[in-house]
């Protein structure tokens, strides 16, 4: 009984997870941070492209008038920097928590407003990650102010100017009325192109080889206070490949649309975290074993021969 008991102690132990990891980068974009009113790319935190603007103030932010072409900025520490010849294991997270708001350029057609993901390499092009999206579609009622789509992986997401199937399953929808816009003054008190501020959550695991699944989306209406989640019990459960062997953070801002020119995306900060699910050190559990052997055994001479162990050995 006492080896089954040991057995199975032990294998909870190897098979615990202690989950280590953190912050990997967390800025405020603001002037006492070192950012200018610049390029992101001027930064010596960033890497890549220049397409994201920065204009700090009190509490700093990025923005980006127009559409992006080419590959977004890069924050040049990757995830497992911190962690030589380590690479990414099943159960490892990854997270992003940021703030957007968006300005329209008028009652235009779909707008691609903002990526935020990872990437393999710094300043390569943007892999994995969710996505924020406006449309609405032709026969969609005015006052509804068309909907804005979170999608967990920006990689299911069609650019089309009318509303799809295809889009509609793979994101959280909001009709635009509910988010603080009036795209067409249904109201009378002139048209409201900006959106209210949200406060965005996105974790994904790595759950196989190069598998990956997004486990949280959830958006926070700063303004409304509102609530809301891509649940995955009832929408399409979103899963991606990433073969990386390290991740790099990276952003991308007014990223494709129709008569994009104008469309003002802006966030005030962004946190890049990662987790691991490792297993102990083997110190660690040799020096538990070797504790569990000196308490087991003895007992179990106690009840079984009536032995005591101690300052040499006597029959009880």
């Amino acid at each position: 009984m006492w080896v089954r008991t040991f057995v199975v102690f032990m294998s909870s132990i190897i098979g615990m997870a202690h989950v280590h990891g953190g912050v990997i980068f967390s800025t405020s974009y603001t002037a006492a941070e070192g950012y200018s009113n610049a390029p992101l790319s001027n930064n010596v935190n960033w890497v890549g492209g220049g397409q994201v603007a920065v204009r700090p103030n009190t509490t700093g932010f990025t923005t980006k008038g127009g559409v992006v072409s080419a590959d977004p900025t890069y924050h040049v520490t990757g995830a497992l920097d911190g962690s030589p010849g380590r690479s990414f294991g099943v159960g490892d997270r990854i997270s992003i928590q940021t703030q957007l708001q968006f300005t329209l350029p008028g009652a235009a057609f779909a707008q691609e407003v903002a990526r935020f993901g990872f990437s393999d390499s710094a300043g390569g092009g943007l892999q994995s990650g969710f996505g924020v999206v406006w449309d609405r579609g032709i026969t969609q009622p005015d006052n509804e102010s068309g909907f804005v789509r979170f999608f967990p992986d920006f990689n299911d997401y069609v650019l089309v100017d009318d509303v799809r199937p295809v889009n509609q399953a793979n994101s959280f929808s909001i009709e635009g009325r509910y988010v603080g816009l009036d795209v067409f003054d249904t109201r009378g008190n002139g048209a409201d192109l900006r959106s209210n501020p949200f406060e965005i959550d996105y974790t994904a695991e790595k759950t196989g080889s190069n598998e990956w699944s997004v486990i949280d989306l959830t958006i926070r209406d700063l303004q409304s206070r509102a609530t809301f989640f891509y649940d995955r019990n009832v929408q399409p459960t979103q899963t991606f490949s990433f073969a990386g062997s390290n991740a790099f953070f990276g952003q991308r801002m007014g990223v494709q649309g129709r008569d994009g020119a104008a469309l003002n995306p802006t966030s005030e900060f962004v946190t890049f975290s990662h987790t691991s699910a490792a297993v102990p050190e083997p110190g660690t559990i040799w020096i538990v074993a070797i504790g569990m052997i000196a308490y087991f055994i003895p007992r179990r001479l106690r009840q079984t021969y009536g032995v005591e162990c101690g300052k040499g050995m006597r029959i009880l």
